[in-house]
């Protein structure tokens, strides 16, 4: 529940000042690799990335060793991010739910909801690289894919 605080307080700060200048693109600085996924366009950007991202965590919470799984939201994001910048910058905490969907998928759920939630994952991309070109949906790619291998390279000391 910290992060959605933390989130709400950059957007609010947002509404005071240009904080644009912290989403990653080709000629940022090296630290919005850290800093964009903290950074949202809108209110509903927002909203749409805080439920998503609570709903995966309250799933997770308890079940997942936070030493492994923390380490992964602060690089994963930062990597994708690095290996699919643009000349738009980048902004939001999708990155970050792409991660907690990629170690999620390896958890031990019904194979039933690990088909759909793949689908809907796919279905999502697909969407949003046709209907919304703006966003940036190579890095949802990457982070879901990077966390979906180096969870399974983890095996099962991804769980608490």
């Amino acid at each position: 529940m910290n992060f959605i605080l933390l989130l709400i307080l950059i957007w609010s700060l947002g509404m005071c000042t240009d904080i644009r200048s912290f989403g990653y693109s080709f000629d940022s600085s090296w630290y919005t690799l850290f800093t964009f996924s903290y950074v949202h366009v809108s209110f509903i950007h927002l909203l749409i990335n805080s439920c998503v991202f609570i709903c995966y965590w309250r799933s997770m919470k308890g079940l997942i060793n936070m030493k492994l799984l923390i380490p992964m939201i602060i690089f994963i994001p930062a990597a994708s991010a690095y290996f699919s910048a643009s000349s738009i910058p980048t902004v939001g905490a999708s990155a970050i739910i792409m991660v907690l969907i990629g170690v999620y998928l390896t958890m031990p759920i019904p194979k039933k909801v690990v088909h759909e939630i793949w689908i809907l994952t796919i279905i999502s991309f697909i969407v949003t690289f046709v209907f919304a070109p703006q966003i940036n949906t190579l890095i949802h790619i990457y982070s879901l894919l990077l966390s979906y291998v180096i969870s399974l390279l983890a095996g099962r000391r991804i769980y608490a």
